[in-house]
């Protein structure tokens, strides 16, 4: 017997459109013995530096460009996140649409200071940095580019990462986690991209910033995003003057913390950082991120474990 209409749903959606099913159990696939979205912490425009290990799922993506003389040089300049040793989710766009001869050719995982070897704070060091190839990209077949639509990507590794305390997957949404809105929420999104759009430097030191989540009616409204088309696929945040992602934090993970009587407080990934106007916070309008759990059954259905 089904546990109730909502399952018998999606077993009824997911038989008719060869998706796998899931449900509670498999959705929490990337609980790997309990340890997905933990945060080892104890404590991007306006944000605030982030702890050493505070997000020890994200990612941060290498991009083989081409230089001068035909020389190459591995440049790092999406986000994304660990979501199982062998995967990490990111922005369609940031895998494709490169120069002739160039591709996404690493992750580097276990990063939160982009000029040292080693991290260290307070007395404490990190791991060395986890730098693994990648094996194969998948996007969706109707990825559009142009308007960004269905931007998501996952990337399986050549490798499985080590997980440690600074390297461990974030959780995907349960089945229940999956049917909230968010809307009027409070996330977390984390990157090196650009402190200011007039001042084009990427921060040095991993930050993040706490927004709130708000109807994507919102966004359909912003003149410079209208041809964007949104739909159920995208959440629309912030919209706060003076913060908001920004170029370089494309692909970086929104998360938010929930807590179960089964895992108590985890860490769930709900978005990917998508498109914003040009201004990056310099004037109080939202950005757009691919809702992840509106692509959940893409997902498992993508992925191998």
């Amino acid at each position: 017997m089904f546990k109730n209409i909502w399952e018998f749903l999606l077993i009824f959606v997911c038989s008719n459109w060869n998706i796998r099913v899931w449900t509670d159990s498999t959705a929490n696939w990337t609980v790997l013995n309990e340890i997905c979205g933990i945060s080892y912490s104890d404590r991007i425009v306006g944000g605030s530096r982030a702890s050493l290990g505070q997000f020890p799922w994200i990612a941060h993506l290498g991009i083989m460009r081409r230089n001068n003389y035909d020389t190459f040089t591995l440049s790092y300049e999406c986000g994304g996140a660990l979501i199982h040793p062998t995967y990490v989710i990111t922005a369609a766009h940031c895998t494709v649409d490169f120069e002739e001869g160039e591709y996404l050719a690493a992750i580097k995982l276990g990063e939160h200071n982009l000029e040292t070897e080693i991290d260290c704070e307070n007395n404490e060091c990190a791991d060395p940095l986890q730098i693994i190839q990648t094996k194969k990209i998948i996007i969706p077949r109707e990825y559009d580019g142009t308007i960004l639509k269905h931007d998501l990507a996952i990337i399986e590794l050549s490798e499985p990462a080590n997980i440690t305390q600074y390297v461990s997957p974030i959780c995907l949404p349960t089945e229940v986690l999956r049917r909230n809105s968010l809307v009027r929420e409070i996330v977390e999104v984390a990157g090196w991209g650009w402190f200011d759009i007039d001042d084009p430097r990427s921060s040095p030191i991993l930050q993040f910033i706490m927004l709130p989540v708000v109807d994507i009616e919102r966004c359909r409204e912003i003149k410079q995003l209208k041809h964007y088309n949104f739909s159920m696929g995208q959440i629309c945040v912030g919209g706060q003057a003076g913060k908001d992602s920004c170029n370089g934090d494309s692909g970086g993970p929104l998360v938010k913390i929930f807590s179960s009587k089964e895992y108590g407080p985890r860490y769930y990934l709900f978005g990917i950082v998508s498109v914003g106007v040009p201004s990056c916070g310099k004037f109080p309008l939202p950005a757009v991120y691919t809702n992840v759990s509106h692509y959940l059954p893409w997902i498992y259905n993508n992925v191998k474990i």
